[in-house]
């Protein structure tokens, strides 16, 4: 193998040729440049600021839906007479005569009830029932 003698060999020019004093002014000139194009910070949560809100408002919706569905009160339709009779008899102090004089005669009509019980039905309930003593005294 041949001998390399960098010294002796003719040196090659690099090809880059930097100005005089460019390294004395390098840090003032990126220091110039940096303040200057500073660019505008935008935060995620202004930038996204409405679809936040509404994503929270269907979320507020969505979960006090079932809540309030909840809460509502159930309406009876169909009351049955003799709860309503129990009740206005717990509940007031009034007497049927007092009541009666806020009833309309066409609510007294409806309040009259046909008492025909056939024999067969009676003879039935009777035999059926242990306690005739009862019914007999009472």
């Amino acid at each position: 193998m041949n001998e390399f003698k960098l010294d002796n060999q003719p040196k090659i020019s690099p090809g880059f040729k930097v100005p005089e004093g460019y390294f004395d002014t390098l840090s003032e000139n990126i220091n110039a440049r940096l303040n200057a194009d500073e660019p505008k910070v935008i935060s995620l949560y202004q930038r996204h600021k409405k679809t936040i809100y509404a994503v929270a408002a269907v979320l507020a919706i969505a979960l006090s839906v079932p809540f309030f569905m909840q809460q509502q009160p159930k309406v009876v339709s169909d009351l049955d007479q003799s709860v309503i009779e129990d009740y206005i008899s717990y509940n007031t102090k009034m007497t049927p005569y007092e009541l009666a004089e806020y009833l309309d005669k066409e609510d007294i009509e409806k309040l009259k009830v046909d008492f025909e019980i056939q024999d067969k039905v009676l003879e039935e309930s009777l035999l059926n029932n242990i306690d005739v003593e009862q019914y007999i005294v009472n």
